[in-house]
C-alpha cells in the first residue's frame, strides 16, 4: 500500500531504479549506471523491487569485475617464457654480443657472458662488470673502480635474459589492468620505484614482450620508451 496523508494526497514517492553495468573493453573499467521513473509512487513491492534490482546490479558489477582480473605476474612471465621456445632453450644461451649506436655517430658494443658478465666498449672508454663489481678504463687516464649499484644497470642492458627473470631484478612487481599498444591488448606488468615506475607490456595474443616505459628512474623528470619488433626465431629461441 502507498502512503497517504489524512486529505489523500501523496506525501513521499520514489522512481523505479533500473540499474546496468557496463564494461569497457578497453580499460577494463566496469561501470553501473541508474536510471530512475519518478512517476512510480512508493509502496511496499515497489521498494522491494527496487532493493533487489540494486542488488542485482552490484552482483553484476562483482562478476565482470572478477572476470576483467588481470593474470598474475608469474602467468604473465610464463606465458612469455614459452612464448620465447621455453626455459630449456633460454638456458642454452650462454653469451650476447650487441652491436648499436649512441646518438647519431658514436657506436657501442656489449658482450655478455653468462651467468653475469659484462664488457661495454664506446667510443672513449671500456665499461666491464664481472658480477661482483665493475671498472672503468677511460682511452686516457688511469682505471678506475665501479661500485654493484652502478654496474647492475650495466648488466641489465646487456643480458638477454633480464625479461625473463624480472622478479630476480625488481624487488617488486605488480599485475595492472590491461592496456591497449597499436590496437592490441597487452597485459601488463609495473616495478614501482621512489619517483616513478617501469611498466612492461606483453602481447596479450603472442605473449612476447612489446613495450617498456620507464619514469622516474633517475629523477622526477626521467621518462623513456623501449618498443620491441621484428622477432625471429634463431636455434630455437
Amino acid at each position: 500500500p502507498a502512503f497517504f496523508s489524512s486529505d489523500g494526497l501523496v506525501v513521499a514517492s520514489c522512481g523505479f531504479t533500473l540499474a546496468i553495468a557496463c564494461m569497457s573493453p578497453v580499460s577494463a573499467t566496469v561501470t553501473l549506471y541508474f536510471f530512475k521513473d519518478s512517476r512510480t509512487v512508493i509502496s511496499s513491492s515497489s521498494l522491494f523491487q527496487n532493493i533487489a534490482v540494486v542488488l542485482a546490479g552490484s552482483a553484476c558489477l562483482v562478476l565482470l569485475a572478477q572476470s576483467a582480473k588481470p593474470p598474475s605476474v608469474d602467468e604473465v612471465l610464463a606465458a612469455y617464457t614459452n612464448a620465447l621456445g621455453g626455459a630449456a632453450a633460454i638456458d642454452r644461451i650462454a653469451s650476447r654480443e650487441v652491436h648499436g649506436k649512441v646518438g647519431l655517430h658514436a657506436g657501442v658494443t656489449y658482450y655478455w657472458q653468462k651467468p653475469n658478465k659484462v664488457l661495454r666498449i664506446g667510443k672513449g672508454s671500456r665499461i666491464g662488470f664481472d658480477g661482483v663489481g665493475g671498472w672503468v678504463a677511460p682511452r686516457r687516464g688511469r682505471t678506475k673502480r665501479l661500485g654493484r649499484a652502478a654496474g647492475r644497470p650495466l648488466e641489465m642492458d646487456a643480458n638477454p635474459l633480464r625479461y625473463v627473470r624480472l622478479k630476480e631484478l625488481y624487488p617488486e612487481l605488480n599485475s595492472a589492468p590491461p592496456e591497449i599498444v597499436d590496437e592490441r591488448p597487452m597485459h601488463v606488468i609495473v616495478a614501482p620505484n621512489n619517483l616513478g615506475a617501469t611498466k612492461f607490456y606483453f602481447d596479450a595474443e603472442t605473449h612476447l614482450l612489446r613495450r617498456i616505459d620507464e619514469t622516474g628512474e633517475t629523477s622526477a623528470y626521467y621518462k623513456t620508451s623501449t618498443d620491441f619488433l621484428d622477432y625471429k626465431s634463431i636455434n630455437a629461441v
